[in-house]
């Protein structure tokens, strides 16, 4: 019976002495991956857990521009938007300026996502250049 009360004494100071341990973190997605010259493409950033000031920033301006400069993010959700110029590569970088996690730690990480920009389809209309079409056969006899 005594070994009994003291394992149960050991688990009930285990149970009540337990840190909450919350683990930050910083997360981006796309809304899509490859994207038309022209196009909108939606970036979301998830800071879970912090909050302070970041930069979300294009690698290529003259590709794929848009974003944000000392945007302050705090244990949420924010999207930013990004417009298609060029055809090209670009990264999207969130970079932590001045953050801090709920726990009162600094936080350094940064993370990024890479987008392809594509061309606009052309399409071939053989009636706007004049000509016609069609499947009637004619036979003389």
């Amino acid at each position: 019976m005594k070994k009994i009360k003291t394992t149960l004494l050991i688990l009930l100071t285990l149970f009540t002495f337990t840190p909450n341990v919350k683990a930050a973190s910083l997360s981006i997605w796309a809304s899509a991956t490859n994207i038309t010259v022209g196009k909108t493409v939606t970036i979301s950033v998830n800071a879970k857990d912090m909050g302070g000031t970041f930069n979300i920033t294009s690698s290529n301006n003259a590709v794929l521009s848009g974003g944000a400069s000392g945007q302050w993010l705090e244990s949420d959700t924010y999207t930013f938007n990004f417009t298609a110029k060029s055809v090209g590569k670009a990264t999207i970088t969130v970079t932590p300026i001045d953050v801090a996690t709920t726990d009162e730690q600094v936080f350094t990480t940064s993370k990024s996502v890479t987008l392809n920009v594509v061309a606009k389809q052309t399409t071939n209309n053989n009636s706007a250049q004049g000509g016609t079409t069609s499947n009637k056969k004619e036979y003389s006899t």
